[in-house]
């Protein structure tokens, strides 16, 4: 006798799995199902650092993290029509019989979520975590009492499969845990489980580019709008103030955009910069300084034409997006990988005018701010230390040096206060440092998720965008008030200010935005 011939039960509507006991579930049994995923959770949190370092890649974690936390809503959105479609589904192959409407909901199913992660660019191995879900916590008792033959077998798997259990056979797991009070075997109550999950895996998974246009268009604020759409990173006003230089890891020749009037033509430098992840630029100069990961080339550009007019090969800088600071008064080029391979020079000062190597060091940080007026180098560290150091590029020396808290991301200068500021995104806050001796002078609250920061010294207002969320707030530097939070897109990466017209620019991996702030205070 084949599965599909196996005679059907007669169910009752609060069909519960078989079991011979009845009475009150134990109260050991009913602890141990309640607390042991919140217990398993609370370990992991503890542990995160350890198991970021040695055991998973924290980068995709990250990213995950990113995009679902910068796409709330639009992920809503999208698991309640998931779960409508999947319950149509279930509810109508449910009137098959256990076993055929089983197969005929995997039948259906499949190539549904396949399609629509195709259409979404997103992984086609998450739409089978997620048809997992769905047929695992669908699956008949008929089948699965043939994978798992004996009660015992059957409890055991349900006693110790933390995680698992909840995920793959919610309904069981119930009925274990709950035994010997009914659970639903049958209607809508019997495939709420498998419908809430699969649906809840699926707005998870699917991919923030598809999503985000969704979120924007629900929550992005009238003073606000897209300038561009692709992957950036640094950008920068030219000193007049009329254009934009932008490069990112989507960019592969580094642009300049008519900051006034996005509508004129976009100039393009001539030679490839191999989708920089910054540069420098020099004013007084005229120039730009990107480093071409590819061809290992720093490049000097003219700021008007884009035009290459040298290049230096460095062949032994470390792997990884390096950043890059260039200071007049001692005419030095400084640049900094983040090295992703511990291999090479991370660190190297060089004569701007001969290309020649002043200095090299060990010091691989995440972000660099440069003082121009003294001359002196701050450098922040994401990975291996939690330090702050400043470097005197005069005397190519360290000035000073100060403990932080780890994974710290961006700089800014607080002139009135001759303070460095440094966006800790794990303690969601901006720690405070005299910029002098490095001593710590406190912190205070920012956003959830802080990365990325610029200051309007016009009118004392510091703006922080978020590395998790997607928003960007306005705070009042002399009282700490929030005037403003505007919501912008997922996984910001820089914010530059034009106080004379009263407009952020703020690039991420999926556009670049203009933000107007004339309306504050």
């Amino acid at each position: 006798m084949g599965v599909d011939q196996l005679p059907e039960r007669v169910a009752s509507p609060a069909q519960s799995l078989p079991h011979p006991r009845s009475g009150r579930p134990p109260a050991f049994r009913v602890a141990w199902a309640i607390l042991r995923l919140p217990a398993l959770l609370a370990v992991l949190f503890l542990l995160r650092d350890w198991i970021a370092s040695a055991v998973i890649d924290p980068t995709r974690v990250t990213l995950l993290v990113i995009n679902v936390a910068g796409t709330p809503l639009a992920r809503a959105a999208f698991f309640c029509a998931a779960a409508a479609v999947l319950a149509v589904v279930c509810l109508a192959a449910q009137r098959l019989g256990s076993v055929r409407g089983y197969w005929a909901t995997l039948v259906v199913t499949t190539p549904l979520i396949l399609a629509t992660f195709h259409m979404t660019g997103t992984s086609g191995w998450l739409a089978v975590v997620v048809v997992a879900v769905l047929m695992t916590n669908l699956l008949p008792d008929q089948l699965y009492e043939r994978v798992l033959r004996t009660p015992r077998l059957r409890d055991g798997a349900m006693a110790t499969g933390i995680g698992i259990a909840e995920l793959l056979f919610f309904r069981r797991y119930l009925a274990w845990a709950a035994r010997p009070w009914t659970v639903p075997g049958r209607g809508l109550a019997a495939l709420l489980p498998a419908v809430v999950l699969a649906a809840g895996a699926a707005s998870v998974f699917v991919s923030a580019g598809a999503l985000a246009g969704i979120e924007q268009a629900l929550r992005m604020p009238s003073n606000a709008r897209v300038l561009a759409r692709g992957s950036f990173n640094w950008i920068e006003l030219d000193v007049s103030g009329q254009h934009l230089f932008v490069t990112g890891h989507g960019v592969p020749r580094l642009l300049r955009l008519d900051a006034v009037d996005p509508a004129h033509r976009v100039l393009r430098s001539p030679v490839e910069t191999g989708g920089a992840q910054a540069f420098a630029y020099d004013p007084a100069a005229g120039e730009l300084y990107v480093f071409n990961t590819r061809t290992r080339q720093l490049l000097y550009l003219d700021a008007t034409t884009l035009e290459q007019k040298r290049a230096i090969d460095l062949p032994d800088l470390s792997p990884g997006d390096p950043w890059i600071a260039v200071d007049s008064r001692t005419d030095t080029l400084t640049i900094v990988s983040e090295a992703d391979d511990e291999t090479g020079v991370p660190f190297l000062v060089l004569d701007r005018t001969t290309g020649k190597v002043r200095d090299r060091r060990t010091l691989d940080a995440g972000n660099l701010y440069l003082r121009p007026d003294t001359s002196r180098l701050y450098l922040s560290f994401f990975r291996r230390r939690g330090r702050l150091l400043a470097y005197d590029l005069q005397t190519l020396s360290i000035a000073a040096d100060a403990a932080a808290p780890p994974r710290v991301d961006r700089m800014a200068f607080l002139d009135a206060d001759n303070e460095i500021l440094l966006a800790s995104p794990a303690e969601s806050r901006i720690e405070r440092f005299d910029a002098t001796t490095l001593a710590p002078k406190g912190h205070f609250d920012a956003i959830f998720g802080v990365r990325v920061m610029a200051i309007d010294t016009v009118r004392s207002i510091l703006f922080c965008g978020s590395l998790v969320t997607g928003e960007v707030a306005a705070i009042d530097l002399a009282s700490g008030r929030r005037l403003g939070r505007f919501y912008l897109g997922p996984w910001l990466r820089t914010i530059q200010v034009d106080p004379a017209r009263a407009t952020a620019y703020v690039s991420s991996n999926g556009a670049l935005y203009e933000l107007r702030y004339d309306h504050l205070r």
